[in-house]
């Protein structure tokens, strides 16, 4: 995974992305490419205390469309 205001992983099983005060309107994600690997993708919007899943099921490289605000965290659960 790329760089961020924070970045947490826990052995491939969990990663949180938190982009403070970055605003991008897509990402790209850098996942292990292994195929036994599947992860999903929530996007927490700390400000509206949201959470909404964003990719389902994905490896590798991923491309996400974000809302293009400050306070978007990333939480990529293994599945």
């Amino acid at each position: 995974m790329e760089s961020s205001c924070v970045l947490r992983a826990l052995r491939e099983q969990v990663y949180l992305k938190y982009l403070c005060r970055q605003r991008p309107r897509i990402m790209e994600l850098n996942l292990p490419r292994d195929e036994s690997l599947k992860y999903n993708i929530d996007m927490i919007d700390v400000w509206d205390m949201k959470r909404t899943t964003i990719a389902e099921n994905v490896n590798g490289k991923v491309y996400m469309e974000l809302p293009g605000k400050e306070g978007i965290a990333l939480l990529v659960i293994k599945i």
